[in-house]
């Protein structure tokens, strides 16, 4: 019987030590690569240099696809400067990341950086 409340009371405190020396580190289960991009700066200079780059990169109005990616950029960054005047930053950003993401798309397609099947 004295085992047993022994074997209690040091299950007891072995936990609670856990959860005290849990409870002081900083457990973070993000990657690098999104704390990297919360640091990104936003907002007017993040719009600013998606435009810049949408400048750089062409786009054939003969082609269906491309004119339909370049109004949606288009689309998103006026979200983005609408947003901005409103002081909406979760949906500012969300507006950037959009417009940031097919941008990508747009020239992986162009370069050939995708694997074709």
């Amino acid at each position: 019987m004295m085992d047993y409340r022994k074997l209690l009371i040091f299950v007891v405190l072995v936990g609670c030590s856990v959860v005290v020396v849990g409870a002081n580190t900083d457990v973070s289960l993000t990657d690098r690569g999104e704390q990297n991009e919360r640091r990104q700066p936003k907002g007017p200079a993040k719009i600013s240099e998606l435009e810049s780059y949408l400048a750089q990169l062409s786009f054939d109005e003969e082609k269906k696809f491309h004119k339909i990616r370049q109004q949606r950029i288009e689309h998103y960054l006026q979200l983005a400067r609408k947003y901005q005047k409103s002081d909406w930053q979760y949906n500012r950003d969300d507006a950037l990341t959009r417009a940031k993401n097919i941008l990508e798309h747009h020239e992986r397609m162009t370069n050939g950086s995708y694997a074709s099947l």
